[in-house]
């Protein structure tokens, strides 16, 4: 299992406890290197030059609740137009999503980048002024576990899968899914206040390197993976 409310789920749906371990996806500190990047070098890259970022990475469907995003956004940019959200990845709700940008008047301050090569993401994380995660249900989100690694401030919701990585108010800034005026004001918390942006980042990377770095964890779990493998298919 990947977190240890999966491996309890797992247990509760009948299997024996003696059979689930649980190991998170790792991280490669290698490919996700903040110091490999300048902030307003790729900003300027891509055009956005004088701008705060404000980043989701995903699968544009309803579960990801990427439309409160949208309108919690739109909250935002009435107060600061120098604000723009970029979307990436595709989905079943993409075109929902870019109806409601029209509907609110924003299309032209949100980017839809659609699907990127996994290469790329290293340095769209790396722009971001603060990563955003509004879902209703996660396992183990991966492109949470990026942005920690690429020390970016985090807002998020309060569900399991995110709440098994992340504590409110140490590694990142949670609220309840759907709350809209919740998420648009811890976004603005994140954007306004520099020095809160830069706790959270920094302890958010504390704690990609302590739990779900490669390089720092394998050495930990790598004897658990190959006795279950063995003991499993040997």
């Amino acid at each position: 299992a990947l977190t240890r409310s999966l491996g309890e789920l797992a247990v509760r749906l009948g299997v024996d406890e003696s059979r689930v371990i649980v190991a998170p996806i790792l991280i490669k500190e290698a490919t996700f290197d903040p110091s490999a990047y300048d902030k307003e070098d790729v900003k300027a890259r891509y055009g956005f030059s004088g701008y705060k970022i404000v980043l989701f990475v995903g699968r544009l469907s309803y579960e990801k609740r990427v439309d409160v995003l949208i309108r919690a956004f739109s909250k935002l940019v009435k107060k600061n137009q120098r604000i723009r959200l970029l979307l990436v990845g595709s989905g079943p709700y993409e075109r929902k999503l870019k109806e409601l940008c029209s509907e609110l008047g924003i299309s032209d301050k949100v980017v839809f980048f659609g699907q990127v090569p996994h290469e790329r993401a290293p340095e769209l994380l790396a722009m971001a002024d603060v990563f955003v995660l509004p879902s209703m249900r996660e396992g183990l989100p991966k492109a949470l576990l990026e942005a920690m690694a690429m020390k970016r401030p985090i807002v998020a919701t309060l569900v399991l899968g995110i709440i098994d990585v992340v504590k409110p108010g140490v590694e990142t800034l949670l609220v309840r899914t759907g709350d809209i005026n919740a998420l648009a004001e811890a976004l603005g918390k994140v954007l306004i206040d520099e020095r809160l942006a830069m706790r959270l980042a920094q302890r958010a990377r504390e704690t990609f390197e302590r739990e779900y770095s490669y390089e720092r964890v394998y050495h930990r779990v790598r004897h658990i993976m190959k006795k279950f493998i063995i003991s499993s298919f040997g």
